[in-house]
């Protein structure tokens, strides 16, 4: 997978999430909330860092109720695939 299609596959993914931004309210007050982490994985996507981008957008898929979309959940497998990450 290159560069370009790790990038695509992320910013879809994160789009899906923003998309329900219904789940705003559940974001602590101690942390950032909603909007702030989207940006913040957004700008980790724009300056190469995909990793990170994937680790946060895992970390949210977690802790909130977020749904995705089966097109972006094969999109996320296959981003992990590329980090060599494992699923149970």
């Amino acid at each position: 997978m290159n560069e370009i299609i790790l990038e695509e596959n992320l910013r879809k993914i994160l789009e899906n999430i923003r998309q329900q931004d219904h789940l705003a309210p559940l974001f602590p007050k101690e942390r950032l909330n909603f909007v702030d982490q989207m940006n913040s994985i957004d700008e980790f996507i724009e300056v190469g860092e995909y990793g990170l981008a994937y680790e946060n957008i895992i970390s949210l898929l977690e802790v909130y109720s977020f749904v995705l979309h089966g097109v972006n959940a094969v999109k996320l497998l296959e981003v992990g695939l590329f980090f060599g990450f494992k699923y149970q």
